[in-house]
This record gives C-alpha cells, structure tokens and sequence, in this order.
C-alpha cells in the first residue's frame, strides 16, 4: 500500500557509489511508488541529453525511520513504468 512520496520532484539523492542523482519525475504503480532519476554530471552535454543515464528506483519505506530505494532491473517492470511516464507527458 502506497503511503505518498518520499522523495520529491527536484531532488538529489546519492545512490550506492555515491553518484548524485536527481529525481525527475514519481510513478504511483500497482501499489508501489516509483522515481525516475536522472544521474547528474559535471557535462553540460550529458545534463541536456535527458535519454542518457536514467533509471527507475523504487521507494521502499520499512518503518518512520528506515527508508531506501531499490533499483529496478525488471525489463517487463521498466517497460510498464516507462509507459506510465509517457502518460504523464502526454496529459
């Protein structure tokens, strides 16, 4: 059961490897909540190329104070979440 959003629009996030990465966009599906992050590099050419160095996480919440995120590797998964994005740009 989805409880809302943790993380926000707009924000950065480290993941393992201590890449930053900034949260484009939150897809609500089957009951799970999603983020589409966008790594962020110090090349203006990799910042504008929206396509490159993206990936899905998903927002996993144990208890009021454990909170983390899953990458998703599922390529059925990716597609479906893909899909769903394409909707939000679409509306």
């Amino acid at each position: 059961m989805s409880i809302g959003f943790i993380a926000k629009k707009g924000e950065m996030m480290l993941l393992e490897g201590g890449e930053a990465h900034m949260v484009v966009e939150q897809i609500a599906f089957e009951g799970e909540n999603y983020l589409l992050l966008k790594r962020v590099t110090d090349s203006l050419t990799d910042y504008m190329d929206l396509k490159k160095e993206v990936s899905f996480v998903r927002e996993v919440v144990e208890n009021e104070t454990d909170y983390s995120v899953e990458t998703v590797t599922s390529k059925t998964l990716l597609k479906s979440l893909f899909d769903e994005a394409k909707k939000k740009v679409q509306k």
